[in-house]
């Protein structure tokens, strides 16, 4: 199976585009005809980590800035970062954060938001693009890039959901390979 991409940034030349409707929403779907290569997945070095864990930080504020997140909900639950990224686009202030931090910071916390609610963990993928922080299931080869989700999130103008789309996906087809409905490679 080719790198699952959904709304990850593929390049339009090489990518097959698709729409499936999953949990009442319509998603994008992004394919890459590339293979999944076991050797270009690697643990986040100690920097990386510490990295992701101020980045997180920062990304706390700029959440409660923009979204009021009940105690029982993580901040970092995609339904949250849909309304953060919302209120953001919709926020006129001169005092509004850039796009790079943005996606730097809703990117993480996206990140992190999967790898609390899924069996995910943080990683580094080299492929023909370049080396990206990638979220990873931990017994599959299924894996979405946060930062470049949000990227294309904000430069598509997707609407409410955009985020949750990503992570339903991701939960599906997690759950389609524990079960045995779809063959996933395992890690």
């Amino acid at each position: 199976m080719g790198i699952l991409g959904s709304l990850f940034g593929i390049k339009p030349s090489v990518a097959q585009n698709s729409h499936i409707e999953l949990g009442g929403q319509d998603i994008q779907v992004t394919n890459s005809p590339y293979s999944a290569d076991l050797s270009a997945i690697s643990d986040l070095s100690f920097e990386e980590t510490k990295q992701i864990e101020a980045i997180l930080l920062r990304s706390r504020i700029f959440i409660a800035k923009y979204a009021v997140v009940p105690t029982s909900v993580s901040p970092y639950a995609s339904e949250i970062l849909d309304k953060v990224l919302k209120a953001w686009r919709e926020d006129r202030s001169v005092t509004k954060e850039g796009q790079e931090e943005v996606i730097e910071m809703v990117g993480c916390a996206f990140g992190q938001g999967i790898v609390e609610e899924l069996e995910y963990e943080w990683k580094m993928i080299t492929d023909v693009y370049g080396t990206d922080h990638s979220v990873v299931d931990k017994r599959f080869i299924i894996h979405g890039f946060p930062f470049s989700t949000v990227l294309k999130a904000i430069e598509d103008g997707r609407g409410d959901g955009a985020l949750s789309g990503v992570k339903l996906l991701l939960k599906k087809n997690s759950m389609d390979a524990a079960s045995g409905a779809v063959a996933f490679q395992k890690r």
